[in-house]
């Protein structure tokens, strides 16, 4: 909390007149010694009290805990001073991306700032598409704000009928190579889940312009789709009625659907896989710190499950990770 010191004005001022008669025929007048104090002094505002960082060692390997940071509303605007006696910071939106999209098949039925969107036949209903992107658009601003990183160059994003999924049950992909995400549903389907798909898929795409291409081809399963999922936050974490990644993985593991940490995305629990993935990346960032797993997910060696250096980059072998992540679910919450 920043501390501000009140400025004192003090004003010395003293006026001293001396009255002298002289004779009955000299009338004198003297006036003496008029001055005046010191001008105002100010006192500039103390500096706030830097982030504090604590370390604890296991195995003689330190471990950050997550730096406390002021919130802030978002990353995205920047502050200009209102003319007042008291400066009141407003926001200055940031310009849309340039350009436009990759082009995609189908109808082209809405630009936002950053990304296209694109409608194929026998899909959502037009109007139930264009409700939901503002609410898609709050959650690529708050993933943005969590990863650090801003989509680079605009993206496109095409609601597909189920009739064009690669393979049955993919609901969703991303082709971040091309910048484009395609999202399968039939117009009879509940609109409101293609919100976290979308920021899920979008968020792919903020994982490769953060780690470039090639890495982001080579990203452990794990941490690819963890993160995205987790980046899906508020969005994708309300349907489950769990308030945090570390809450949802304990009601997993309390239901019997923890799953295994390499475990197979195919079938009905892929769900269960996801969150689990992003209760496990919710554990390694809160306590080893973002600049580790930056390092982390560009030492991935391939894209299936543990392909991760986690010996290199945090002195501990995957399975002693997950044992240390069970154990801290089990620890209660900070506040």
């Amino acid at each position: 909390m920043m501390r501000f010191r009140l400025k004192y004005l003090r004003f010395n001022s003293g006026a001293i007149i001396l009255l002298s008669i002289g004779t009955v025929y000299v009338l004198l007048t003297k006036i003496l010694g008029l001055s005046t104090g010191s001008p105002p002094q100010s006192i500039t505002p103390a500096n706030p009290p830097l982030p504090l960082q604590i370390q604890s060692v296991r195995r003689d390997l330190p471990r950050l805990q997550p730096t406390f940071v002021p919130p802030t509303a978002t990353l995205r605007p920047t502050t200009t001073p209102r003319p007042t006696a008291t400066p009141v910071p407003t926001a200055t939106p940031i310009p849309p991306l340039p350009g436009a999209g990759p082009e995609m098949a189908g109808e082209l039925i809405e630009r936002t700032d950053r990304y296209d969107v694109y409608l194929g036949y026998d899909s959502l209903p037009q109007g139930a598409v264009a409700a939901l992107l503002p609410r898609i658009d709050g959650g690529l601003d708050r993933a943005e704000a969590l990863l650090g990183t801003r989509l680079q160059a605009r993206t496109s994003l095409a609601f597909y009928r189920l009739g064009r999924q690669p393979f049955a049950g993919v609901r969703a992909l991303a082709l971040t190579e091309e910048r484009q995400a395609q999202l399968f549903y039939a117009p009879y389907e509940k609109p409101e889940g293609a919100v976290r798909v979308a920021i899920h898929e979008l968020a792919h795409q903020l994982e490769s312009d953060r780690y470039g291409v090639e890495k982001h081809k080579l990203a452990d399963t794990i941490l690819h789709e963890g993160l995205a999922t987790w980046l899906a936050g508020d969005e994708w974490l309300a349907p489950t009625g769990s308030s945090s990644w570390r809450e949802r993985g304990r009601v997993l593991r309390d239901a019997g659907r923890l799953r295994p940490i390499r475990a197979d995305l195919g079938g009905a629990a892929a769900n269960d896989v996801y969150e689990g993935w992003a209760a496990f990346v919710d554990y390694l960032i809160a306590t080893y710190g973002w600049a580790a797993f930056d390092d982390l997910y560009r030492s991935g060696a391939g894209r299936y499950p543990g392909s991760a250096s986690y010996q290199l980059v945090y002195g501990a072998t995957l399975n002693d990770l997950v044992a240390d992540w069970h154990a801290w679910l089990e620890a209660e919450e900070s506040s």
